[in-house]
């Protein structure tokens, strides 16, 4: 598979106009819009002042702490991790049985799709996406030797640069940083094919919880579990499965922002939803 020539069939223009290839660039057969293309990587950023604040805060961190991304060895930690979770490896086993374009969204440095990059197959491409050059370069670097993997650089918290009806997967872990979550999942659903998945992994606080509390007040999409799915199905999606990979009791990290209590209950739910 081409990864040049499937952007090319995925890929929309604000215009609607259609890309061409152009050497180093797409450009639209329509307003000339150009999307610079170095090998398997985009860039949809007009320039970096454009960048969300999350992205931005993150790479200042990285460069400021001298944080090196290592990718290969989170990508092994979490695929032995998942190999013992039932529930996460029916999750990733549904993805890779879909079709032939996953799409990650904009997942960070976790690397907690290292299961699906280890069964890949040849006809499959797997696009990772996000809007931090720095764990772009880090997840570049990491597959170096693999040519069905690409990289895009994008936010978000804006429309979804993909055509209607062509993606056949796309997955999420922990999206918390979007803002406009409630508009990703529509747009989400829009590039989806018929049957394709959306494959999210995200985490509930017990309800009644100071945490679940805080994420009410501050409207988020994933305070409430049952909303949550009531949010996907008015969008057209149908739930096809989820289930609890790991149950929680305080921080799962002691560098996240929640829960405050440290007796806060939550838990790590994996769900697959279709078109």
């Amino acid at each position: 598979m081409k990864i040049a020539d499937t952007y090319k069939d995925i890929l929309k223009c604000n215009c609607s106009g259609n890309y061409e290839i152009d050497d180093k660039s797409f450009i639209c057969n329509s307003c000339s819009h150009e999307i610079k293309f170095n090998d398997s990587y985009i860039n949809l950023f007009a320039n970096d002042e454009g960048r969300p604040f999350w992205s931005v805060h993150m790479q200042t961190m990285f460069r400021k702490h001298g944080i090196v991304l290592e990718m290969n060895s989170k990508y092994n930690a979490f695929d032995k991790y998942y190999s013992k979770k039932e529930v996460a490896l029916d999750f990733f086993d549904r993805i890779l049985d879909n079709g032939k374009i996953i799409i990650d969204l904009a997942s960070g440095p976790s690397g907690y799709f290292g299961t699906i990059i280890k069964k890949l197959r040849d006809d499959q491409l797997f696009i990772i996406t996000d809007g931090s050059p720095d764990i772009l370069k880090a997840h570049m670097e990491a597959n170096k030797e693999k040519n069905n993997i690409g990289y895009i650089d994008l936010d978000l918290d804006k429309p979804l640069p993909f055509k209607s009806d062509r993606i056949d997967n796309f997955m999420g872990n922990y999206l918390g940083n979007v803002m406009e979550y409630q508009q990703l999942v529509s747009e989400v659903y829009r590039s989806l094919k018929n049957g394709g998945r959306f494959s999210v992994i995200e985490i509930f606080y017990e309800k009644g919880s100071e945490a679940a509390l805080e994420l009410g007040r501050e409207n988020r999409l994933y305070a409430d579990l049952d909303k949550y799915i009531q949010y996907f199905e008015s969008v057209g999606f149908k739930l096809e499965c989820k289930g609890t990979i790991e149950p929680i009791v305080g921080k799962l990290d002691p560098s996240d922002s929640l829960p405050r209590n440290d007796t806060d209950k939550s838990e790590i739910i994996a769900f697959s939803f279709y078109k």
